[in-house]
């Protein structure tokens, strides 16, 4: 059983296919960019929790109602876990961030993001005439 296509057996076809390649579409491309987009700011955010732990004692001082000086005077060691925990986390996220880019640059280029289009349905080579109506 030959297929019009490749003019090969579907057995001897090992799942190659001479459609043509589905192009992104216009969402696909969005969605690519919004991923990008998070992605990026994922990494942005753990970038300035390493950088600046000045972000900390701001945040800090508005949730607990007391200042980061009067923490640092009380309990050092608290202070300085704090912001062990707070770059900690910022580290952790710069990581995520990157693996997650790697990942969606994977995405766009194998171009597992372009809607996927069935291959094309073949009819027979000779189709059965219809039987002629039975009247009413």
């Amino acid at each position: 059983m030959n297929t019009r296509r490749t003019g090969t057996t579907p057995a001897s076809n090992h799942g190659t296919s001479l459609a043509r390649q589905p192009t992104p579409s216009r969402s696909g491309r969005l969605a690519w960019v919004v991923l990008l987009l998070a992605d990026t700011g994922i990494v942005l955010y753990g970038v300035l929790a390493v950088a600046t732990p000045s972000l900390l004692t701001a945040g800090y001082e508005r949730y607990s109602g007391t200042s980061w000086a009067s923490l640092v005077a009380q309990a050092p060691q608290t202070a300085a876990y704090l912001l062990l925990i707070y770059r900690m986390v910022g580290g952790l996220n710069v990581a995520l961030g990157i693996t997650l880019i790697a990942i969606v640059v994977e995405l766009k280029r194998i171009d597992a993001l372009a809607p996927r289009v069935p291959p094309a349905l073949t009819l027979p080579e000779k189709v059965p005439a219809m039987p002629p109506e039975a009247p009413p």
